[in-house]
């Protein structure tokens, strides 16, 4: 069983937070069971083997297993172990994230769109080091990012037919913290956010997690569906669209149709955040694939 106490420690993640260790263990466990991710009739772990997994004591994972126990999840077996009985009430879906770090994949693994690592990470390192060098001297703290990075990237953006200054270039960790700055600073309680159905998990998350309202527009082969944009765009506020390269259907929107697209944003008053990280990962191509920004 310690193949699977392994298993579930890896689903079970960052599950530490600042209650009580014993309260967090069965909370985040409770998640596992309500979203699926361990089916009724699982043997979960023995308590012992678990614990070793976790790096807790034995008796935090007992106390764990009876909460468990007595609120309908979990169901003890005599001489056999526990087992999962199911979730409490309505199950909810798990977010899928889990699936990529559960040894038991499944064939065709969509749950995660990460990249494998790529060798030329390791080969331009050194000369990433060397470059940042002469920042060492310094604080080091730039909170819009490096400039000389900012006044590369809007050299760039400029070169493209979009002029851009550096003072309008913010450096993030990744495309998922930009979507999260950009959720919480121009969306929340009483505002409502259009995005394409389907979209980006992550950005979903982000919008949703703000608090305000997330709303669907249907997404085509062809994309976004404009007839029902042009009726859902009165009473929205911002509008997330992925023209370039969309996550997860891989369609790139024509030109004609993202002027349309603009054009009906521009009537409506519609904010739109045009996610393009994945510009860059279209087949066959040397140069990004175009954004709203680039109608042709």
């Amino acid at each position: 069983m310690r193949g699977e106490a392994e298993r579930v420690a890896r689903l079970l993640g960052a599950w530490r937070t600042d209650q009580p260790v014993r309260t967090a263990l069965r909370d985040a466990l409770a998640e596992l069971v309500d979203g699926a991710h361990l089916p009724p009739g699982w043997r979960m772990p023995g308590q012992r083997d678990l614990a070793e997994a976790l790096g807790v004591a034995r008796g935090t994972v007992a106390r764990a297993y009876a909460d468990l126990v007595a609120d309908g999840r979990l169901a003890p077996r005599h001489g056999s172990g526990t087992y999962v009985r199911g979730a409490r009430g309505a199950a909810r879906p798990g977010e899928g994230r889990l699936t990529s770090f559960d040894g038991a994949r499944p064939v065709v693994d969509l749950s995660s769109g990460a990249l494998p690592g790529s060798d030329l990470v390791a080969d331009v390192m050194p000369e990433v080091g060397r470059l940042l060098r002469d920042h060492l001297r310094g604080p080091g703290y730039h909170p819009a990012g490096l400039p000389e990075l900012r006044q590369a990237l809007a050299a760039d953006f400029t070169r493209r037919g979009v002029p851009t200054r550096e003072d309008e270039v913010v450096i993030t960790a990744g495309s998922q913290q930009a979507v999260w700055l950009i959720a919480t600073a121009l969306t929340g309680p009483g505002t409502l956010t259009l995005v394409e159905d389907p979209s980006y998990r992550g950005a979903l998350e982000a919008f949703a997690g703000a608090g305000g309202r997330v709303q669907g527009v249907r997404f085509t082969s062809a994309g976004l569906d404009l007839d029902l944009l042009a009726r859902a765009g009165a009473g929205a506020d911002l509008l997330y669209v992925q023209t370039a390269l969309h996550n997860p259907t891989g369609v790139h929107t024509p030109g004609p149709r993202r002027r349309a697209l603009g054009e009906l944003a521009a009537r409506h008053g519609l904010l739109v955040v045009d996610d393009q990280s994945q510009a860059d990962l279209g087949w066959h191509r040397s140069q990004p694939l175009p954004g709203l920004d680039q109608h042709t």
